[in-house]
């Protein structure tokens, strides 16, 4: 089994693997004891996410350059930290 990581993303550490049928999934592991206490971020940022992904569908836009685009707006907005 391919493995990569530990990766650190400064807030968590992330582990992607691969299995035998080439389909790769990640475990992080948090370091910010908050992380897992803001389900209204949570909540928020996954309704953005799902509203940019539908969007960019709807007019073919390619998906991860139109989520992409959104992050660098919200992070120079304030509204999202993106830790890299």
């Amino acid at each position: 089994m391919e493995v990569v990581g530990p990766v650190d993303r400064k807030i968590i550490y992330s582990v992607y693997f691969s299995d035998n049928n080439g389909l790769r999934s990640e475990i992080t592991a948090t370091l910010d004891p908050s992380w897992n206490h803001q389900p209204e971020q949570a909540s928020n940022d996954l309704a953005l996410w799902e509203r940019v992904k539908a969007e960019a569908l709807h007019t073919g836009r390619d998906v991860s350059t139109a989520l992409f685009e959104t992050i660098e707006r919200e992070r120079e907005l304030g509204t999202i930290t993106v830790h890299y």
